[in-house]
Parts: C-alpha cells; sequence; structure tokens
C-alpha cells in the first residue's frame, strides 16, 4: 500500500537541512510511489490581539513571511513539490487535509510554543506515523547530551557541557532537499496551483490590512531563504566577524551587529549553516573573542529553545518556572505610555518609537526596555513580552519569552531580577543623544502616572 505523505511547514521557510521532509522524499523516490504535499497554515486570527492585549504575528514579520513563502513555493515546485497555503482554524485545516490526501505519514519541524504543539496532539491521536524533530536549532534529540528534562538549570551549565561536544564536526552538515523524481505534475502546473493559494492569502481581509501596515514601516529586512543565505555569505566575506564583540551593542548601525535573527527566526536558514560558517570564517581568518562570541549568541537562542521544550506552558505563567510570584501588577496607562514612547525617559522612549517604526530594536535596547518595563513601570512583564511579539520582525517564541522571564527574576538567572542604570546606559551608548534626536520628534516628557493609587488627579503644584 503506498503511503501519503503531508509536510506542515511552519518556521522553517527553506529548503535546506529539512532531514524529515528530505527522508519522506527518499522514501517516496526509492519506492517509486506515494504522494507528498506540503502546506502553510495560516489562521487570520493571529493577527488580531489576544492574550495581553497583543497579537501573535507583527505586521512586519508577515511581510517577511509572505517573502518567505513565494521564493519557497516557486522553488518547491522546479522539485515536482506542491505548497499549498490554507487559510483559517489551523487545527481544522490540519484535519481537512488529512482527509483529504488519505495522509499517512505526517511531518513537521518540533515546535517550541505550546500552543503549536498543542496543534499535533490530534494529529498524533488519529493514529498517523508521525515525524518530526527540531529542525530549527543546533542540536537535535539524537545529538542533544541529555534527555529535555534533564535541560541544565542555567545556561552557564548548559554551554559548558555543549561546548565539551566535538561541535565543529557536528554542525558541518549540510543537506539540500532532494527533488522528488516521482512527480504527478509538471512544474508549471504545481507553480501555478501554488500562486493561486497565495493569491488567496492576500486577499484576506485581515491579512492585506497587516501588509499595508507594514508597507509604511521602514524595514530593512527580507525574507526567503536566497536572501538570508546571500546575507550570511556577504556577512562573512567582511572582516564584521572579528570586531563583533566590539560593536554588537551599538543602538542603531545595521553593519554592528550579524543581522541573522529574523532569518533564524523564519527558519530561511538553520543555525548549523551559521555555524558552519563561523567555523570556516575562523580557519581563514582566525578565531578570537569576537568570533567565539558569535557562538556564544548561538548557543544562547539555543539554550531557551529546549527551555521552552522543557516548560512547555510554564513559559507564559506569571511566575515563570519558579514557584514565587513577581510583586508587580498590570498599569494600563503606564503600558500605554510604555508603547506610545511617553515615559519620563527619553532614551525609553526612543528606543520605543524605533521599534513601532521599524519592527526592530537591537538586543542591548531590548534588554534595557524591558528593564524599564520591569523595574521602573513595575508591570507584569508578560504584557511586555507579548508586546514584542507583537511588533518584532524577528521574534522566536522561545528566545523572547525566555528573556523577558530571566530578565524579571522568573526563569533561569539565578541572581534573580536584572535590573539596569537606565541614565547611566544613556551615557555609554548614546552620549551625545544622537539615537534619541533621531527617534523622538519632540522631547516632552510626561509623568508616569496622571492619577495616584487612590485614582484622584495628580497635580504637579507651583512651589
Amino acid at each position: 500500500m503506498a503511503s501519503n505523505y503531508l509536510y506542515i511547514f511552519d518556521n522553517d521557510l527553506r529548503t535546506s537541512y529539512l532531514p524529515v521532509l528530505s527522508q519522506f522524499i527518499k522514501e517516496i523516490n526509492d519506492s517509486g510511489h506515494g504522494e507528498l504535499q506540503c502546506a502553510y497554515l495560516f489562521d487570520p486570527e493571529d493577527l488580531k490581539p489576544k492574550n495581553f492585549q497583543s497579537a501573535l504575528i507583527s505586521p512586519a514579520k508577515l511581510k517577511l513571511i509572505c517573502e518567505s513563502l513565494k521564493e519557497l513555493g516557486q522553488v518547491l515546485a522546479n522539485k515536482g513539490i506542491l505548497l499549498d497555503i490554507c487559510i483559517g482554524n489551523k487545527s481544522a485545516n490540519l484535519g481537512n487535509l488529512i482527509k483529504k490526501y488519505n495522509v499517512t505519514c505526517l511531518g513537521y519541524s518540533s515546535p517550541t510554543g505550546s500552543y503549536e504543539r498543542e496543534l499535533y496532539r490530534n494529529a498524533e491521536i488519529e493514529g498517523l506515523t508521525v515525524h518530526n524533530d527540531f529542525q530549527t536549532s543546533l542540536f537535535n534529540k539524537a545529538t542533544l547530551p541529555f534527555a529535555i528534562n534533564d535541560l541544565p538549570a542555567t545556561f552557564t551549565r548548559f554551554r559548558k557541557v555543549v561546548e565539551a561536544l566535538p561541535l565543529d564536526e557536528l554542525f558541518t552538515h549540510y543537506q539540500k532537499l532532494p527533488e522528488l523524481s516521482h512527480k504527478t505534475n509538471c512544474a508549471m502546473q504545481l507553480l501555478a496551483n501554488f500562486e493561486e493559494s497565495y493569491l488567496s492569502l492576500n486577499q484576506t481581509p485581515a491579512f492585506s490590512y497587516a501588509l499595508d501596515t507594514a508597507n509604511k514601516l521602514k524595514i530593512e529586512f527580507s525574507g526567503g531563504e536566497g536572501l538570508a543565505v546571500h546575507h550570511m555569505n556577504n556577512y562573512f566575506s567582511l572582516t564584521s566577524p572579528s570586531v563583533y564583540k566590539t560593536t554588537r551593542n551599538f543602538l542603531d548601525n545595521w553593519t554592528a551587529s550579524t543581522k541573522f535573527s529574523a532569518a533564524l527566526c523564519l527558519g530561511n536558514i538553520s543555525p548549523k549553516q551559521i555555524w558552519r560558517e563561523i567555523v570556516k570564517y575562523e580557519l581563514k581568518n582566525g578565531s578570537n573573542e569576537s568570533t567565539y562570541w558569535i557562538k556564544f549568541e548561538l548557543l544562547w537562542r539555543e539554550y531557551f529553545h529546549w527551555y521552552a521544550a522543557k516548560y512547555n506552558e510554564k513559559l507564559f505563567h506569571f511566575s515563570g518556572i519558579t514557584q514565587q510570584k513577581p510583586l508587580s501588577s498590570f498599569y494600563p496607562e503606564r503600558f500605554r505610555k510604555w508603547i506610545d514612547g511617553a515615559t519620563p525617559s527619553h532614551f525609553i522612549n526612543a528606543i520605543m518609537n524605533q521599534l513601532k517604526t521599524t519592527g526592530y530594536i537591537s538586543n542591548r535596547a531590548r534588554q534595557l526596555t524591558a528593564s524599564y518595563f520591569v523595574n521602573e513601570l513595575n508591570i507584569d512583564w508578560r504584557y511586555g513580552a507579548a508586546y514584542f511579539q507583537s511588533q518584532l520582525i524577528d521574534h522566536d517564541v522561545a528566545s523572547n519569552w525566555g528573556n523577558w522571564q530571566y530578565l524579571a527574576g522568573v526563569g533561569c538567572d539565578p541572581r534573580g531580577k536584572r535590573k539596569f542604570n537606565i541614565e547611566k546606559q544613556q551615557n555609554l551608548y548614546d552620549p551625545n543623544m544622537s539615537y534619541i534626536n533621531k527617534w523622538i520628534s519632540s522631547a516632552t516628557t510626561l509623568p508616569l502616572d496622571s492619577v495616584d493609587y487612590v485614582d484622584w488627579p495628580i497635580v504637579n503644584e507651583e512651589p
């Protein structure tokens, strides 16, 4: 009996290093029969505010997803594979696909978010043969040196364990997706079918509105595997990796950091490919603290992916992975002022304006405005994490929520809550106020609150 395969794309929008899909194609090619269907599930509800008053996908990120899908659909068609874009409730559409194609084998990249994992639980109950693996991380279950539940309690312990492994050998494998030799349709027909589903996506009202919003932003990133690989190759052809540690904290400089984050969150590129290029660069140009630091930050990202896999829903709990709730609450006025860049801090306002305008801020800026949110505004950290998710072009569930937990003192940081001195950080990273002047049209500051704790108006009286 021929097997019918269904592969679901999500945050792995590329055609390289996808061992699950590669295995499906190999089985079909070896047997000479069987059908393969690929799909991307899109729910317009993800563009609307949900928990913590924020959407799950930002308009900026949606734009990159579209660009990635357009390239992916074309490349797959040339390999004899149709990519279908299914619009609506993801669980219902997954069930419909399974029935429509009489699917016997389901494949996907193991997700890190709890919502995404829930999507596949019913499919597994139906008795399908399920193939999944962590295809967006450096390690998979086979190469991880411990069980997920035995993940070290801190990043430092994790790093020391994995760095003892032959990482340079583990992450040099670069696998191109094979072509489907058992074709039922020509590439032109497959491409026409894909473009029809892509057109339906563009005509969805919520989708169109979000894209219109994105087009008004000043987005410097683009989606797609081809551009991601081009950017990676270009970056490592320069000397930037050798000075990365000294420039990575710059607030607003395109060449200061690697800018791999958007491609990684979309899955346009595998972290294994980046690791491979770092090793090649070091062999040619020599290694130093800066080249090591790129690896260090890939491992930091890696840690939070397994952290999310271990703690599941606790990634979104107020008390995080601890049993102790923070001494914070939700203050609507403070939250609104933080979003609008109308706090008493010019520096924080500039960061928030850049985020709203471009969909991107530097890692240093993220830490500073998150610290201000938690420590100065004293707001429930989850609202900040959710707002980042709704705005960031490079939002990654595990990294974003794990880092917010870390900073709020309810995550994996053994030292507890992290607090930055905002004035000191401004003097260090923007001493001439060039960043502030770029991102703030007026330097008027507002008081933190307009009412006191019993809702009486706060009046600033003249002395």
